[in-house]
């Protein structure tokens, strides 16, 4: 089948040919109305698909010239237009001959589908377009009007030499009609040269009649090419009366005085005076036509093209507009919706006073703005940023709705990731608080356990008691060190790591922690990038992460360990809020266990929470990943769907430095006692503080306490700063422990610093104790590591 495409968006006609070309059909394409109506005279088709906003001819009048044309009258003709989509369009299309007429966008498929019944019916003499009625439209009734003018002035000039006075009269009524016309008129005689020229003309074209009598038409028309087209053609006129516009309308390009081109609208026919051809012009300027037609399309282009949906409403509701944005959000075709009131989008998910209230601020005439969660055709709710705007009348009276709504899933999806960073952030503030109190009182505990067992005899029943005591404060200083790793307070011992190796100096570990019934790969990355990183918290994270897929796997199955290099971009970061761009190195643990829903994961990160049976976990494990992960600056995801496994991707920051740290040297833990120097020792936990000054007290320090730093000052100034080394805490009661040693080593230079803190955030500012190098413990300290600490400090 041989199909001509007529339209000017070239885009449109890419898309239909290759739809066509692809089912077999042949297919001619033309970007107006002249163009196709010269492509089919010269090789007709077997179906016209036309657009009709087009230049030079719009579909329209490409209508009315094929159906004019002897071939191409029964040659099927339809309309495929986004711009003509009111019923009355189609009525009127209709009624110049077309077949059918269809609103883009419509499914390829279907409009395939009419094109083939089309053809099918115009081929078995089927089509209804004989018995249709025809409508006059106000341009031919105008043109009638002034045919039978032209005839009845024609009868009157012959008839001059038998009654002047009727002439006279006829003249007369002419020139009335044409000096109050709102359209040029111009006459051209059988010498090619204007004999007439209204006011209309004159203010059109801005030449007064007397500069524009005698000279040719074609002098006022652009562009020059017109001109051997007219004089070629008037020729011909002058012997027939007959030419290829005669009885004709088409728009063309004129020249007004001065050069500037416009539009018009050019219709010519013949009239015979005296026995000879003269041409009658009636031109009309359509600059202002043209411009609101230029308006409109692009008016229309930019609507349909928006990125947000558009409808428009009648007063009730019931849908009259939507653009493609629309459908696409919706999952609604046009058909679909129109006439359908915008309630078909109501999830139900707010209350009924949530749509009143809306309603009654529009129909009030106020524009109403918020969000809606709606329901798309498919049943999915998605949420929308929506503004609501009444048309009105005239007279002031509400006849439509505009509304325009803006997809906010991302958004949505964004606020709750930040809602959940936010909680962390606070539950993690929480936790770091309570091992910093707990760690004091736990210093207390396993300090004197040391103490006490340093007191009595190894044959004494009494010192297991001890033991067990000092075990007890060791485990909850264990716990409280998983409570510090989430909250982000440890303290790091960062180096330049392999991944690879770190992953394969464990793997025996951990293939005898998941058991003979699961299968551990290892799919190391090549030439991954180093990290800088603790091991020991690296190798913690990887040990939690396997245990937990071990546990999701009771039957048995499979986990997967992976590195692999990480070049995360802006892309990634929109989805992923936490991340940010640059170089990464990601390690992954996919096991083939029991999965998790949706909110599950919302919740594992969380201390304490935990999906495993009472006594099998104290849910801190994958809270301590977070931890350890956000204080390496990385982060973690997770995908998991229940009954498919689950996948964690640790990602931490690519290091710039390649080769691993050398292992440090052993501290000496000889000759730990002092020899009567003396220690400054800051202190506000008042148990604390009475262990550390017994202690150092017995194993040879002279140690003065103070509970704050301005009992620190008196005793500094009242010792007249003959101490050895200042020990302190690093958060005091009335200001921090630096500031503390900023005063006290102005005084003197040479001081010794040991600090200590149960945690390490902003508060005991840990970075600068690292900036300046000053020793440091970490509480709970024991009685040896406290001695140890000293002795390396001094």
């Amino acid at each position: 089948m041989r199909v001509l495409i007529v339209d000017d968006e070239q885009k449109n006609i890419i898309l239909l040919k290759d739809f066509l070309t692809g089912r077999g059909h042949e297919v001619m394409a033309a970007e107006n109305g002249k163009i196709a109506l010269n492509m089919a005279r010269a090789n007709p088709p077997e179906i016209i698909i036309s657009d009709i906003l087009m230049p030079v001819m719009d579909g329209f009048k490409l209508c009315q010239e094929w159906k004019k044309d002897t071939r191409l009258k029964k040659v099927p003709f339809i309309f495929f237009t986004a711009t003509y989509i009111l019923e009355d369009d189609k009525k009127f299309a209709l009624s110049l001959g077309a077949d059918r007429f269809i609103v883009k966008p419509a499914p390829m498929k279907e409009l395939i589908k009419i094109v083939e019944e089309v053809v099918t019916e115009s081929r078995e003499g089927k089509s209804d377009r004989a018995r249709r009625p025809e409508i006059t439209n106000e341009t031919a009734a105008l043109k009638e009007h002034f045919a039978r003018m032209s005839g009845k002035l024609e009868d009157k000039l012959l008839e001059l030499e038998k009654a002047r006075e009727d002439i006279c009269e006829s003249e007369e009524k002419f020139r009335a009609i044409a000096h109050n016309a709102i359209d040029a008129i111009i006459l051209m005689n059988n010498e090619e040269c204007i004999s007439y020229w209204n006011p209309a003309a004159e203010k059109i074209f801005g030449y007064q009649g007397e500069e524009a009598m005698g000279r040719q038409l074609h002098d006022f028309l652009a562009p020059k090419s017109y001109h051997d087209v007219f004089k070629k053609g008037f020729k011909s006129f002058k012997e027939t009366g007959k030419g290829a516009f005669i009885g004709k309308s088409i728009e063309i390009r004129a020249l007004r005085k001065g050069g500037a081109e416009f539009p018009v609208e050019l219709s010519l026919s013949a009239i015979k005076l005296k026995g000879k051809w003269n041409a009658l012009g009636i031109v009309r300027d359509i600059s202002e036509r043209k411009q609101t037609e230029e308006e409109l399309r692009k008016l229309s282009a930019a609507v349909e093209q928006s990125q947000i949906s558009i409808v428009i409403t009648d007063a009730r509701g019931n849908i009259e507009f939507i653009n493609r944005k629309f459908t696409e959000v919706t999952g609604y075709t046009r058909e679909e919706v129109f006439g359908k009131n915008v309630r078909i989008l109501k999830s139900g998910e707010h209350p009924t006073e949530f749509y009143e209230l809306f309603w009654n601020i529009i129909t009030s005439g106020k524009e109403w703005q918020g969000e809606f969660q709606n329901k798309r055709k498919d049943g999915q709710l998605y949420w929308e940023k929506v503004s609501i705007s009444p048309i009105k009348n005239t007279e002031g009276v509400i006849t439509h709705f505009f509304g325009v709504m803006e997809d906010i899933a991302e958004q949505k999806h964004l606020e709750r990731q930040l809602i959940q960073a936010q909680k962390m952030e606070a539950i993690g503030s929480l936790a770091g608080g309570v091992a910093h109190d707990f760690n004091n009182l736990l210093g207390v505990i396993i300090g004197y356990s040391d103490f006490l067992l340093t007191r009595i005899d190894k044959q004494d029943q009494t010192g297991k008691f001890i033991e067990e005591i000092k075990k007890a404060g060791h485990r909850a200083a264990s716990l409280t060190d998983q409570l510090l790793a989430f909250s982000r307070r440890q303290a790091l011992q960062p180096e330049v790591l392999d991944l690879n190796r770190v992953v394969g100096d464990i793997e025996k570990m951990l293939r005898r922690l998941i058991g003979e019934d699961i299968n551990l790969i290892t799919d190391f990355g090549p030439e991954l990038d180093p990290v800088k990183a603790d091991r020991g918290q690296v190798e913690q994270v990887l040990m939690n992460l396997v245990i937990n897929a071990r546990d999701a796997m009771a039957g048995g199955g499979r986990i997967t360990i992976k590195t692999e290099n990480a070049a995360i971009d802006e892309l990634y970061c929109k989805i992923y809020s936490y991340a940010r761009p640059g170089r990464f190195v990601c390690l992954s643990v996919t096991d083939t266990g029991t999965g998790m829903d949706n909110e599950t994961i919302s919740h594992i990160f969380e201390p304490f929470f935990t999906t495993k049976k009472e006594g099998q976990g104290t849910g801190l494990g994958l809270s301590v990943i977070y931890g350890i992960v956000k204080q390496h600056e990385g982060w973690v995801n997770v995908y998991s769907e229940p009954g498919e496994g689950s996948v964690f991707r640790v990602y931490l920051t690519a290091s710039p430095v390649s080769g691993e740290a050398g292992a440090e040297e052993e501290i000496s833990l000889k000759e730990l006692r002092g020899s009567g120097e003396r220690v400054l020792l800051v202190e506000d936990e008042k148990m604390l503080c009475e262990f550390a000054s017994g202690v150092l007290r017995e194993n040879g320090y002279t140690v003065f306490a103070a509970k704050n730093a301005e009992e620190a000052l008196n005793l500094f100034e009242r010792e007249k700063g003959d101490f050895h080394i200042l020990f302190s805490d690093s958060v005091l009661p009335d200001k921090t422990g630096i500031e503390l040693v900023d005063q006290l080593l102005s005084r003197k230079p040479g001081l010794k610093v040991l600090m200590t803190s149960g945690y390490l955030d902003k508060k005991s500012q840990w970075t600068i104790i690292q900036e300046k190098g000053f020793n440091f413990i970490h509480k709970p300290y024991t009685l040896t590591g406290l001695l140890q600490a000293l002795k390396e400090a001094m």
